[in-house]
């Protein structure tokens, strides 16, 4: 890694010259883990979520920096990226709880039957956008008649307040909408529906006016 890291300024002591000569002296990977959160944060958001997730093997001072990032976008379609994709998302899920917006896009059938699970833990801890896309699995294509149809449970209640739900390019999706005796207050003020049927309670009785 080729990069030029210099602190100026860290302290006002007398021996903050020698401190910074010392920091300096550093190599990068040590260097760069004393940035505060905030810088950290902001690089890590340049990087793949799952990459971004694996620097909690760094270092004790990585273990819980990725948890701060507010936005992560997972995609399961390259063969590298598939591995460890649904731990990854299930990281992600489980441990962070302040993130403002979350895409998952699926194109492998065992990722896509998990796809209905990480909406509703999503609809609970993602504040701002959730997006949950399918993708056609090239490797495995089959006519839409044989494909199993992918239902998801619009979440009753939670935090996010905007949702896209996206089957573009499967076109095997169906949305189970509860009725209108199940609805609890939500925040969620926008629902973008792409490809889709919808089953249970017409969306008249499900959005309140």
């Amino acid at each position: 890694m080729n990069s030029n890291i210099i602190f100026h300024g860290v302290s006002d002591d007398a021996g903050s010259s020698l401190y910074e000569d010392r920091i300096n002296s550093l190599p990068d990977h040590l260097r760069i883990s004393i940035l505060p959160n905030d810088l950290l944060h902001h690089i890590l958001s340049f990087v793949p979520a799952q990459d971004a997730i694996r620097t909690s093997v760094l270092s004790r001072r990585w273990q819980r920096v990725w948890i701060g990032l507010q936005t992560f976008a997972f995609s399961d379609d390259t063969r590298s990226a598939a591995a460890g994709f649904a731990n990854s998302v299930d990281e992600v899920l489980a441990h962070s709880h302040g993130m403002d917006r979350l895409e998952i896009s699926v194109r492998h059938p065992p990722h896509q039957a998990r796809a209905n699970e990480w909406l509703q833990h999503a609809a609970e801890r993602v504040r701002e956008n959730t997006s949950i896309i399918f993708r056609y699995d090239r490797e495995n294509i089959v006519a839409e008649q044989d494909c199993e149809r992918i239902v998801l449970d619009l979440p009753c209640g939670g935090r996010t307040s905007a949702m896209t739900l996206d089957f573009r390019l499967i076109g095997v999706g169906a949305l189970e909408i509860p009725p209108a005796s199940a609805a609890v207050p939500s925040s969620l003020t926008q629902l973008e529906l792409k490809y889709l049927r919808i089953h249970g309670s017409s969306l008249s009785n499900f959005v309140s006016s």
